[in-house]
């Protein structure tokens, strides 16, 4: 008797994935917290690419989204002066040091946090 076999399918389309439970984010301070200025399910990560251009720009003004991403970097560098990658979930280091690329504070950002940069700039790109 064969059972029916319905094969792994994967999602082609971004989702912004909670960060695994660590125990180290509990000594997190909660003001430099993942969901700090990017919520972790925020809807607007899942738009594609293609659309997050006209989707953010009749949604938000170029003031709107420039504070945006001022607030996710200067978060990101809050970070960085704190200076312990593991309470805040980041893991290791993703520049290559030892190669010459120098730290930057998007080393400091979640991976939610960096997809939402992306799409700010795509939307920013010829807008001012």
């Amino acid at each position: 008797m064969q059972r029916p076999h319905s094969p792994n399918q994967f999602s082609l389309t971004f989702s912004a994935q909670t960060p695994p439970a660590s125990p180290a984010l509990v000594l997190c301070p909660a003001h430099l917290l993942p969901g700090a200025v990017v919520a972790l399910d925020d809807p607007i990560l899942q738009i594609s690419d293609m659309d997050i251009r006209e989707y953010m720009r009749a949604r938000f003004t170029y003031d709107e989204m420039l504070a945006e991403l001022t607030a996710i970097s200067h978060l990101a560098e809050k970070r960085r002066r704190y200076g312990s990658r593991a309470e805040m979930g980041l893991g290791g280091p993703r520049s290559y040091q030892d190669v010459g690329t120098a730290e930057s504070v998007m080393d400091w950002m979640h991976e939610h946090e960096l997809r939402r940069v992306n799409q700010i700039k795509l939307a920013l790109q010829g807008s001012a």
